[in-house]
Parts: C-alpha cells; sequence; structure tokens
C-alpha cells in the first residue's frame, strides 16, 4: 500500500509487520501509555524543571519504524519523545543512546536525515534485525558500533566509549534519552554479550557524567529489551544508580 511519509514528503511501499508483533485485546492501552510515558516525563523536565526520568514502559519502542511495527514495538516511544520536545518546547539538539543489544532499527530509520538528533547504537552483529553496520551513518548524525558475539565487559566499554559516547560528546546534545535495554547481560536468553549487572551502572554513569557536560543533566530513559527476569531486575537497579 503507497503511504505518505509524515515530515519527509516521500511516498513509499509499506512494509508488513513481523509476525513477532501482534496486537491483543488491552494492546492499545498499554501502547498509548508507553508512549505517554515519554510525553509525561517531557513535559516535566521542561516545565518542573526535573533533570531524570525513567520511563518503565511496556511494549517497548525502538524497532518500531515510521511504517512498521515489527520486534516487539509498535510506536517508537524514543523518537515522539524527541520529536515533542523538539515541536513544542523548541529543543534544538537531542541525543539518543542506544545500549540494548539489538540495534534500533526504527529509530534510525525515523531519525535517518536528521542533522538535530544524533542516533548511536552500540549492538550484537549478526543479529535480529540485521541493520546498523558503521557505514550507515545518515547525514552524519548516525553512530553504530556493531560488536560480536561473546564480547565482554572490558571490551564492550573501551568500544562504548570510543565510539559512542566521543561521538555524542561532539554532537553536544542538549538533551540525552537514553534506549536502555538490558539484553546483553550474559544471563539474556536471546544474545549472546556478556555483560554483568554492575556493568549498567557504568554505562549510566558514564551516560549521566556526558549529560551534566553538554545537558544540564537533563537525561529520559525508555526501558527496552531484557528477557530474564533476575537479569532485568538487577541490571534496572544499576541504571538507576548511574542515573541519580
Amino acid at each position: 500500500m503507497l503511504s505518505q511519509i509524515p515530515d519527509k514528503g516521500l511516498v513509499s511501499v509499506e512494509k508488513e509487520p513481523y509476525a513477532d508483533t501482534f496486537l491483543c485485546p488491552n494492546s492499545k492501552n498499554a501502547i498509548l501509555r508507553a508512549c505517554g510515558a515519554g510525553i509525561a516525563a517531557a513535559d516535566d523536565l521542561i516545565k518542573n524543571d526535573n533533570k531524570k526520568f525513567l520511563c518503565v514502559v511496556r511494549p517497548p519502542g525502538h524497532h518500531a519504524e515510521t511504517l512498521r511495527a515489527n520486534g516487539f514495538c509498535f510506536i517508537n516511544n524514543v523518537a515522539v519523545c524527541a520529536r515533542y520536545l523538539q515541536k513544542f518546547y523548541d529543543v534544538g539538539r537531542i541525543a539518543i543512546i542506544d545500549f540494548d543489544v539489538h540495534h534500533g532499527n526504527g529509530t534510525q530509520e525515523i531519525f535517518y536525515n536528521f542533522e538535530t538528533v544524533a542516533y548511536a547504537s552500540i549492538h550484537q552483529s549478526p543479529l535480529f534485525p540485521g541493520t546498523g553496520l558503521e557505514e550507515e551513518r545518515g547525514v552524519g548524525n548516525i553512530f553504530n558500533a556493531p560488536i560480536q558475539s561473546g564480547t565482554k565487559s572490558k571490551e564492550f566499554h573501551e568500544i562504548f566509549e570510543n565510539k559512542i559516547l566521543d561521538k555524542i560528546d561532539n554532537f553536544k546534545p542538549e538533551i540525552i534519552i537514553i534506549s536502555a535495554g538490558f539484553d546483553a547481560h550474559h544471563r539474556d536468553p536471546l544474545a549472546q554479550i556478556n555483560l554483568k549487572s554492575h556493568d549498567y551502572y557504568i554505562i549510566t554513569k558514564k551516560i549521566t557524567d556526558l549529560s551534566n557536560l553538554h545537558s544540564n543533566g537533563r537525561t529520559i530513559s525508555f526501558l527496552e529489551g531484557g528477557y530474564d527476569l533476575l537479569a532485568l531486575y538487577e541490571s534496572i537497579k544499576e541504571h538507576i544508580k548511574g542515573l541519580i
């Protein structure tokens, strides 16, 4: 089906959704509340000058593209939040940092030609969804750091520092949004990266330091993937410590 892509002025063939992303009777409310959490956080950040937010939401969002739901994602929560901040509060440069083990193909697709939004992702490759090569650079605003199966903590942190944080440091964002997936944990069943729970404190603390430097500490984090409940519980606690 031919569809007009909002804000891009293009006509494209609409893609079919993946079979892993389907609706149930209560999906609508969950989807709208997940997306609305980011809007509420954005309002609170600007109007009340609160600095740090964690949106613990389901369904996640970073695989949702302009015209396609996939990868358990229906609406791209971080993308909606970023554009809401830019449209209604005149925020300029926003950086989205994605440390989910899967590449956020939806976030990249939405912002591929947006100079005012930087998207930086560290992710296992090859792995679903198959995107996220270093050569995918958008208009100089896309920064991908694919890592190999079996990557351990020390190598992960080195790559994250050099290929993600250094790029965002140069971008100098006014606000940082995080796609916080915890499926690079060694316990997670869907990938093969070997992070420990405490690694998520280190990762988050580095993002927080960068936010304090460029963004007056303003950070909104969204829960993305994570499929081992114990790993998710421990990692989110470490993430919160790193935020505050």
